[in-house]
């Protein structure tokens, strides 16, 4: 399939699964306010299409998704990101460290201080400084720390992760179309 089809399924989709949702939030905020009243103008509760509303906007994201894949400028990214997936339990345990350090008491105390606007620049720091560090991190090593320990204890002996004489040490991305 092209682009210009998983683009136009991606609008289709996503316009309809987000008007649903409009509408299931409008029919619960007047159920909320007036049950009674909500009862006799509407005869089906509120968030029926919701499931639709899911399926609808889960294709059309997924398509948005190939849509990038496809696009060939972007391997970078897609490597930057691959890399962060090698390494996910490390990157888990990373960001949980990260912010119990930020948010708590015991740590800098911002827990309920911050905007929802400054709290995506929060995360979206974590995640740029995720990925630099798998990426730095993979240059030298196979796996992330917390996946060779892992991998170490389920084996039951000390295995090697210094990667050896390898000329490139970029990751492969598997074609998806």
């Amino acid at each position: 399939m092209s682009n210009r089809n998983y683009l136009l399924i991606a609008f289709v989709c996503l316009t309809s699964g987000l008007l649903l949702g409009w509408l299931r939030l409008y029919l619960n905020q007047v159920a909320l306010q007036d049950y009674t009243k909500y009862i006799s103008r509407y005869r089906i509760p509120f968030n029926m299409l919701f499931p639709f509303e899911r399926i609808l906007t889960a294709i059309g994201y997924a398509s948005l998704v190939i849509t990038m894949i496809k696009i060939n400028k972007l391997q970078h990214l897609w490597r930057a990101l691959a890399a962060a997936g090698k390494m996910a339990l490390t990157c888990y345990l990373l960001q949980s460290l990260l912010c119990t350090l930020f948010f708590t008491g015991f740590g800098m105390g911002y827990y309920g201080m911050l905007k929802q606007y400054q709290l995506y620049f929060v995360a979206a720091e974590i995640v740029l400084l995720e990925i630099v560090f798998c990426i730095c991190w993979l240059k030298v090593y196979q796996l992330g720390p917390s996946e060779w320990l892992l991998r170490c204890l389920t084996h039951g002996k000390w295995l090697p992760n210094k990667i050896i004489n390898q000329p490139s040490t970029a990751i492969n991305i598997p074609a998806l179309y």
